[in-house]
């Protein structure tokens, strides 16, 4: 592939709604949604589908469910292919779906909400919560910049700590990237833990859903069995290819410390999303989990001056956090959890089980979403 043809494709590794079957086979269901994808009924498809949200907003706002909802974000960034599958929003959207916040909602901070839930009073169904994750460097440049903008409105930013500063990056991120823009033509790719297959990489359609399927196999897969599987993996590539590909796009740069600091100072609540954004299942292991937790909370304590308060469960669907996460969390002096377990918070919710919105790449679809406080629909 030429440089000047180069597509970038990112998968949303928040991407939860077919977790369950993903498990059974991954594979298969991202296969299908690629196929789909690419017939020539997608356009009238999408255009539909927004048409059909823009017609039920208003119904919904009536009848909207009740509880707070916390909006879950990754960074924002100039669009670099279909966003429906990107992990990050378009400035301009993501300067909309601010506007519609301010205008029918209260955004309040993390901690204000966390204060009357704690104090037992009843949650107001138009406050709104801005969340990201990750400790995206566009988080300062571009989502940070349009937020200032449109006035004082709170944020809390969840950082990977060991990743910060670095030029570190997630694996779930890397391999859409490596395989979108590698030299290679066919690929081995896991099946499961135990089997491989070869696949083509003829087409930019087969690279952009082909990323996406290998990240749903592994995510499948426990820690201590995936990494050999990485390390093979990455090994079909050529010396310093990666790292070249990496030098391509700032899309994944982290914050550093200095800019956490800068956004610290400027009123951003800063948490905690682990050390190397290991999910909190039962298989790492208590020690595992000790320093996942423990060790991110002192990092942010040692650079910042200050404990964070506030912690967010990595992938965060229901099989990514567990009781003795939970258990530990409260152990450090966290005052919450955050998942991706979509929904709203309520006045009965359980801290350490917060409910969030996964950003969505529609204005249409995002007003429904947020005023029914949860998702009717998947992606396509």
């Amino acid at each position: 592939m030429e440089k000047d043809h180069l597509v970038f494709v990112f998968c949303n590794h928040n991407d939860i709604w077919f977790d369950r079957l993903r498990t059974k086979n991954p594979i298969v269901i991202s296969y299908v949604k690629g196929r789909l994808r690419d017939t020539p009924f997608v356009s009238a498809y999408r255009a539909l589908r927004e048409s059909a949200f823009s017609v039920c907003t208003a119904p919904v706002y009536r009848w909207q469910k009740r509880g707070a909802i916390i909006v879950n974000y990754h960074g924002v960034s100039p669009p670099l292919t279909d966003p429906d599958i990107a992990i990050h929003v378009p400035p301009d959207l993501f300067r909309k779906q601010i506007r519609h916040l301010k205008t029918y909602y209260k955004v309040v901070s993390l901690a204000e909400l966390l204060d009357s839930l704690e104090a037992g009073y009843s949650i107001p169904s138009n406050w709104a919560v801005l969340t990201f994750d990750d400790g995206f460097r566009n988080n300062l440049t571009y989502a940070w910049q349009i937020l200032r903008e449109e006035g004082a409105i709170p944020i809390s930013l969840f950082i990977i700590t060991d990743f910060i500063g670095t030029n570190n990056v997630f694996w779930g991120d890397l391999i859409p990237l490596v395989v979108m823009c590698c030299r290679n033509q066919m690929l081995r790719v896991p099946c499961d833990e135990n089997s491989w297959e070869l696949r083509p990489l003829h087409t930019r359609r087969q690279r952009e859903f082909l990323g996406i399927e290998i990240v749903d196999v592994l995510k499948s897969i426990p820690e201590n069995k995936r990494q050999p599987i990485l390390d093979e993996f990455f090994l079909q590539f050529g010396t310093g290819e990666i790292d070249e590909i990496r030098s391509r796009s700032s899309y994944y740069n982290s914050l550093s410390w200095d800019e956490v600091r800068f956004l610290h100072s400027n009123g951003v609540d800063v948490g905690s999303h682990t050390r190397t954004h290991a999910y909190m299942r039962p298989e790492l292991g208590l020690k595992r989990m000790q320093e996942e937790i423990f060790g991110s909370r002192e990092k942010i304590r040692e650079e910042l001056g200050k404990a964070p308060d506030h912690f967010c469960y990595p992938n965060g669907t229901r099989d990514d956090f567990c009781e003795l996460s939970g258990r530990l969390l409260r152990e450090a002096g966290y005052r919450c959890g955050l998942t991706t377990v979509l929904g709203t918070v309520q006045n009965s919710a359980d801290p350490f089980e917060l409910r969030r919105q996964i950003h969505i790449s529609s204005m249409a679809r995002f007003r429904t979403v947020v005023a029914a406080g949860k998702q009717h629909y998947r992606n396509f």
